[in-house]
């Protein structure tokens, strides 16, 4: 039923749960040849006759804007100036480009979307900015990146650090088969100084990459579920929440000082549709063992403490 759901949902292209906000009327969805989900239509279709009939879904989804000013382009096209065939015709368009708001076809000042993904993230919220960090890559392989990391071939490795009250993260998201081929970045982990610990800087790490390459997978239109990336990490308590997906009951577990951060990273996760498999990798572990001699993985951890290292204390003098 969901799924039913959920395929109406982003068929009708509208912000407001179609079963919740019947008043309103659809008309380009009613126009749907026979399909699964006309008993989802019959009953919207009931609802709406009620005047104020609604159904609440726990668990569905919603779209969501994009930024301050974006609209849903077809509650904009709905206004009434339009028949049903029109906006049928609209709509099916707006599907095969396969957008949803105005941010999908247009930069925030009126011209065309961004031409780079440099400017893709300049146009980015600023807190997802900050997150993402400083990100070095080559523009010239970032659409084979994307295409591995839609592919599962890619691996994360991240790496978090404290001190002075200052949080810094690194994180890196590399072919482990070309190591050459990869995207990376640095940031300052975001917490009052009295609560900043390695943990949260290790989750802030985690989100960066997630981020990052949720935005590459957005920028070149990389739909659908990615596979399973394996995501690399020193801090085991940071993966067991990575790794937790039970629904907590009360607001106990929203009280922690870092449920914002969890909470971000897991619905990051879901929104852009990546998957990830935590798993522990040893940190440090060139103090006992040449670098030459370690795995993939755990030189990649030695890389991100170096980066993350020369990031907090740029991030302490400043």
């Amino acid at each position: 039923m969901l799924i039913l759901l959920d395929h109406l949902q982003l068929r009708a292209g509208v912000g407001w749960p179609i079963l919740s906000r019947c008043s309103s009327e659809i008309p380009h969805l009613h126009k749907l040849e026979k399909a699964p989900s006309d008993w989802i239509l019959a009953l919207q279709s009931f609802l709406h006759t009620c005047g104020d009939g609604a159904l609440e879904v726990a668990d569905a989804w919603l779209p969501e804007l994009q930024r301050l000013g974006d609209v849903f382009i077809m509650e904009a096209l709905n206004d009434g100036s339009a028949t049903a065939a029109e906006l049928t015709l609209a709509n099916e368009y707006r599907m095969y480009k396969n957008v949803l708001t105005l941010a999908d076809i247009t930069s925030i000042d009126g011209n065309d979307p961004a031409t780079s993904f440099e400017e893709h993230a300049h146009r980015l919220p600023e807190h997802v900015q900050r997150t993402i960090g400083r990100m070095p890559y080559d523009p010239d392989e970032l659409e084979q990146i994307a295409d591995k990391i839609h592919g599962g071939k890619m691996i994360f490795v991240s790496d978090g650090s404290m001190a002075g009250g200052k949080g810094t993260s690194g994180y890196k998201v590399v072919d482990p088969n070309e190591p050459e081929t990869f995207i990376m970045g640095s940031s300052p982990c975001d917490s009052h100084p009295a609560c900043i610990e390695s943990f949260r800087a290790e989750l802030n790490g985690i989100l960066g990459e997630v981020i990052l390459s949720g935005e590459t997978l957005r920028f070149f239109r990389k739909n659908g579920n990615a596979d399973a990336i394996t995501t690399y990490c020193d801090n085991k308590s940071a993966l067991e929440k990575l790794d937790d997906t039970a629904d907590k009951i009360g607001i106990r577990h929203k009280l922690g000082p870092d449920y914002d951060l969890v909470n971000e990273l897991k619905l990051s996760i879901s929104k852009c549709g990546i998957q990830v498999k935590p798993t522990h990798v040893k940190g440090h572990q060139d103090r006992d063992v040449n670098y030459e001699d370690l795995s993939f993985e755990a030189q990649m951890n030695c890389d991100k403490i170096e980066l993350r290292g020369e990031v907090l204390f740029r991030v302490i003098r400043n």
